[in-house]
């Protein structure tokens, strides 16, 4: 009877101890990994902040992180607009190991914003050529999100003439075809000389946003702009790359 006594508090006190030592390991792995992961993404890593909830054991190698939150502002992206704030919140992470895995997630949600000036420099950077019929010089080329209709694009069209133009494109950011990503449709171009010409141009650069390399799965569910700003918001839906270790 005392050895068997001696044996439940011996074991009882492993158990605690085990729980102690997968609370704070937990903890720190997903806080270390979400910043290692995040720089695949974002060149300024150290501008996110991570919180997560105290771990619960669920099994003999499983916790559950009831609640995680990853937020950050001028965000660089490595492909992509800086994002002037990020925050993504996810439910019920379950996490296995050591070596740690992620096992599932019951939800999450996402909210990301940027600025006309950061999507401006985006498209600069990508470029825009209408081979032998049309040049749109993209050191001209502005972006507004209106408080309300439709995006509007605004630049220099160089005709082969040399004649140089004014341009403006109206369109609108919808969700693609593919969850995570969102096109611009172009609408309407003020040039009906090339105007087709443009519009297939502009539609190129699509998708502006994708999000279908993220380690999480994503689907848009609104896009919203005005005073100079977009903002997307979307559901978090499954887990991408399973593995915690980059």
């Amino acid at each position: 009877m005392k050895r068997l006594l001696v044996f439940l508090l011996v074991l009882g006190v492993a158990v605690a101890g085990l729980y102690v030592w997968w609370q704070r390991n937990a903890r720190q792995v997903i806080t270390r990994t979400v910043r290692e992961r995040a720089a695949a993404f974002v060149l300024n890593p150290d501008h996110l902040t991570v919180e997560n909830a105290p771990v619960q054991m669920i099994g003999l190698r499983e916790a559950r992180v009831p609640k995680l939150v990853i937020a950050g502002n001028e965000l660089q992206l490595r492909d992509g607009p800086t994002l002037a704030a990020a925050k993504l919140v996810v439910y019920d992470l379950d996490v296995s190991g050591p070596p740690f895995n992620f096992s599932r997630l019951n939800a999450g949600n996402f909210t990301v914003t940027v600025t006309d000036t950061a999507v401006t420099d985006f498209l600069r950077k990508r470029g825009v050529n209408i081979a032998s019929v049309v040049r749109i010089p993209l050191d001209t080329l502005s972006v507004t999100f209106p408080p309300s209709g439709d995006v509007r694009l605004r630049g220099v069209v160089r005709l082969p003439i040399g004649k140089e133009v004014a341009l403006t494109a109206t369109g609108a950011l919808v969700p693609a075809a593919t969850p995570g990503k969102v096109d611009f449709m172009v609408k309407q171009v003020n040039v009906p000389l090339v105007g087709k010409q443009v519009a297939a141009a502009l539609e190129k650069l699509n998708p502006i946003v994708d999000l279908t390399e993220w380690p999480v799965v994503c689907t848009v569910r609104t896009i919203t702009s005005g005073k100079g700003t977009v903002t997307f918001t979307g559901a978090i839906t499954g887990i991408r790359t399973r593995s915690l270790i980059p």
